[in-house]
């Protein structure tokens, strides 16, 4: 009967130890960290999800339907679009694409992409006097090289956004355009843990 009551006494105050021992309360904070991290990577790519969805709502859309438009009159019409939408979402002459005072060079700035585009709207105008005076059907293999020389000339410079997209990033989300967000997930997803675990192992030692 006492061996029975000294082993419920030895359980009894191994639980309490148990419960002060520093190593268990490191151990939940290491858990509750990794959980908290988990949400967060999902939340954040959530919001980098919506995120990009405002950008294409407001301009991205435009300039790829410019890009993928069947006939010259559909890709003038999304070309006149995509430069309104930028004017619209605020982009002025002077915002550019490059946050760095050396990387602003004239072809990452919005002056640029404005010029380049009233330079293409201009040549589908070209291309539309052109068909409409030789009289070339849109089914014609003339039509379709003409406006896949079009598209060329559209991705020579990579999108035909190249400079509105990282400028609109920068004015409206420039934690997604300078990638901190990803970065805090990326240091503490792969430090913070390791951390944490040497610091159980020292007071295990101890």
């Amino acid at each position: 009967m006492y061996e029975r009551a000294f082993r419920g006494e030895n359980r009894a105050e191994t639980r309490e130890r148990q419960k002060r021992d520093p190593t268990n309360i490191v151990i939940l904070i290491l858990v509750a960290v990794a959980v908290l991290f988990i949400v967060n990577a999902v939340f954040v790519f959530i919001d980098f999800n919506n995120v990009d969805a405002r950008y294409r709502r407001a301009i991205g859309s435009f300039s790829e339907n410019a890009r993928d438009a069947a006939s010259f009159e559909l890709m003038r019409d999304y070309l006149v679009k995509t430069r309104a939408r930028m004017v619209a979402a605020g982009l002025v002459s002077s915002d550019c694409g490059r946050a760095w005072y050396w990387e602003r060079t004239p072809d990452w700035c919005m002056q640029y992409q404005y010029e380049y585009l009233d330079a293409l709207i201009n040549r589908t105008d070209f291309y539309i006097d052109r068909v409409s005076s030789g009289n070339i059907s849109q089914f014609s293999d003339v039509y379709e090289q003409m406006i896949n020389n079009m598209r060329n000339e559209m991705t020579r410079n990579g999108p035909l956004d190249w400079v509105a997209n990282p400028a609109w990033y920068l004015k409206y989300a420039p934690n997604y355009y300078w990638g901190w967000n990803v970065i805090g997930i990326v240091l503490g997803g792969f430090l913070l843990p390791p951390i944490l675990v040497f610091v159980v192992v020292v007071l295990k030692l101890d």
